[in-house]
């Protein structure tokens, strides 16, 4: 179930210990108990085709119920599949919006200086009708800015998260294809979703090191705060 291509006779050594240690403390593969008729691998090789289920989520076999969902997903700069298990949602404290802070390359983003230009005439004369003096207009006027800022990131991040899961699934299919006909032709398909997914991913790191400030610690700044 597990391996397709190559010597298919188990390991035993390995099979036994794996199996042994789940004995002692009440393990259970979880992916496998949730999809028991499924052929899905989490590493391959392509000459010759070899593709096997390597990685494995061992849990505790009290914590089988609360396990909502796994599955095997895209990994990039690495020759393994990923492996993803959530469990349900046992904290029942309700938490805010969060601390919003502005990111720099906002000032980058044509749409967004283009909406500012449009809009900000609008709310200085809407301030000025209704406020008494120029500092509450100002004050109005950047409290505007702030929402406005607070939006268009958030478009830009569900517009972003809305390419990643396409990606995703365009990968995810690429490689099912590829698992159940490994010709040279799906070898290429997959090789060019994952190039995508991959440059997507570096840019996503940059915009985390620069809001990690990861730069002043790499140039010799104390990160003492951090």
């Amino acid at each position: 179930m597990d391996k397709k291509g190559g010597v298919m006779t188990p390991r035993k050594t390995v099979v036994e210990s794996i199996s042994c240690m789940q004995s002692e403390l009440d393990l259970i593969d979880i992916w496998r108990i949730k999809n028991p008729d499924t052929k899905s691998y989490t590493w391959s090789q392509k000459s010759p085709n070899v593709f096997c289920r390597f990685d494995y989520w061992l849990i505790s076999n009290n914590l089988q119920d609360f396990a909502k969902s796994n599955d095997i997903i895209p990994a990039i700069q690495t020759d393994h599949a990923a492996i993803d298990l959530v469990f349900t949602d046992i904290d029942t404290e309700l938490k805010g919006p969060g601390f919003w802070k502005m990111n720099c390359s906002l000032l980058e983003d044509e749409n967004y200086l283009n909406g500012l230009k449009q809009k900000v005439p609008e709310w200085k004369a809407e301030g000025e009708r209704v406020l008494p003096d120029k500092r509450s207009v100002w004050d109005w006027i950047k409290y505007n800015i702030h929402a406005h800022a607070i939006l268009h990131s958030k478009n830009k991040a569900k517009e972003r998260n809305e390419r990643e899961r396409q990606l995703q699934n365009n990968y995810e299919e690429a490689t099912k294809i590829f698992e159940s006909d490994p010709s040279e032709l799906n070898a290429i398909r997959l090789n060019k979703i994952k190039e995508k997914l991959e440059l997507f991913y570096e840019e996503k790191t940059k915009g985390i090191i620069i809001r990690a400030r990861v730069c002043w610690y790499e140039h010799g700044e104390r990160s003492s705060k951090y």
